[in-house]
């Protein structure tokens, strides 16, 4: 054994024969270099020992109290670990925002870690080296389960990002601003909100964003939101989304009719995710179209009575036809008399117009003024007025008279 330590010995003192031959054979300037070199080595090598932890667990105790109370991180990350590593001040950020808020219970947390060793996630530890032993405070990192109302929002911590539904590992304890981001069609909806992490835990982040689903008698409708075309119809937006609930974005629907295109009123898009869109579809247009229709229905009326004719009645199906002339009018009127409508109003306010089971119908409030004479005296005239609710389809590209109900009835 000790022939083999002599023989060992006798190499490396060849071996540092031959480095201080070939140093001594170096320029001035090159031995400079080398010195300065090795000079930094050691004094690094020291600085971090001796900066790293303290000589005494009072010590170590002291300085976590300051750097928490002067929220001076450069201190903390002298005298605390994550993991038993030496981490960079900025990283311990969260860590003393976590402490200072909790600042009030310091005296406590200090006091435990004297008499135990430990104090929620702070464990005082030591650790030998050649200039002693030293004393530091260390954490463990956590892990952390995002999740979200959208699985696709994008959730920053610190200056990490992940999606919601994985999982965010080794993270330093401490209170981090999460800020989140998802897309949609209709913008960015973006938010933060502040979140403590001191174990493993499991967070949801709310995204004020939702999906819509939309009701309205015209399914076949087009959808607008934001006064843009989204290319859907009434009937597609059912759970829809996401849609941004922050941007007070409006919904409209648009419907082709056959007297011409009518959008509904503008609505607010909030949280309740129940939209109820309906159309008015009434339009001069319409009301020109009706008014023509019911002209020409009563003048029929009319002709027919005086002709004693109901095949005479137009714009009419045949119940109708029957009911006016059987049971409204012949009833009431000699037919020796003659008949003609002087005037004629409808009554927009009373009336209503619908779209159901794929068919446009209608309710319209009418009066009619007309004349009555004597064939025998068409000089003698007498003036009356009936108020009528009839009932109206669309029926081939036009208005036809299917159900008709007298307000008021003269006795002759």
């Amino acid at each position: 054994m000790k022939e083999k330590f002599e023989r060992k010995l006798s190499v490396f003192k060849e071996y540092l024969k031959k480095v201080i031959d070939k140093f001594n054979r170096l320029s001035l300037e090159k031995k400079i270099v080398i010195i300065s070199i090795v000079i930094f080595v050691i004094f690094t090598f020291i600085t971090a020992n001796i900066s790293s932890g303290a000589s005494t667990k009072e010590e170590a105790i002291s300085n976590f109290k300051a750097a928490i109370e002067n929220k001076d991180e450069k201190l903390l990350s002298k005298t605390l670990k994550v993991d038993g590593e030496k981490v960079d001040s900025e990283s311990l950020v969260p860590l003393i925002h976590y402490y200072y808020e909790k600042r009030d219970t310091l005296l406590d947390i200090t006091k435990k870690l004297r008499a135990e060793n430990k104090s929620g996630m702070l464990n005082i530890e030591s650790k030998k080296n050649i200039f002693g032993e030293k004393y530091y405070l260390n954490v463990s990192k956590i892990s952390l389960v995002i999740k979200s109302n959208f699985n696709n929002t994008e959730i920053f911590i610190g200056n990490r990002s992940i999606k919601a539904g994985e999982i965010l590992k080794d993270i330093i304890p401490g209170t981090y601003i999460a800020k989140y981001k998802l897309n949609t069609d209709f913008g960015d909806v973006t938010g933060e909100e502040e979140i403590t992490l001191i174990e493993d835990a499991n967070i949801n982040i709310i995204v004020d964003a939702g999906s819509i689903t939309l009701y309205s008698d015209y399914k076949d409708a087009d959808v607008f939101i934001d006064n843009k075309n989204i290319e859907k119809k009434v009937s597609s937006i059912v759970d829809f989304g996401p849609v941004p609930l922050n941007k007070d974005l409006n919904l409209y629907i648009e419907q082709e009719f056959p007297w011409g295109k009518i959008k509904s009123e503008a609505v607010v898009i909030n949280s309740s995710g129940i939209i109820k869109v309906d159309i008015d579809m009434v339009n001069d247009k319409l009301m020109n179209e009706i008014e023509v229709s019911l002209n020409t229905f009563f003048n029929s009326v009319f002709d027919a009575l005086n002709g004693e004719d109901k095949t005479l009645i137009q714009n009419a199906d045949e119940s109708t036809k029957n009911k006016i002339y059987d049971d409204i009018f012949k009833k009431t009127l000699f037919f020796t008399n003659n008949y003609e409508i002087s005037d004629m109003s409808l009554n927009i306010e009373k009336s209503e117009f619908k779209y159901e089971d794929f068919i446009y119908k209608g309710n319209v409030v009418v009066k009619i003024n007309y004349d009555i004479y004597k064939k025998i005296l068409p000089f003698v005239k007498e003036s009356r007025d009936e108020t009528f609710l009839v009932g109206l389809v669309y029926d081939n590209g036009k208005w036809i008279s299917n159900s008709i109900q007298r307000f008021n009835i003269y006795d002759e």
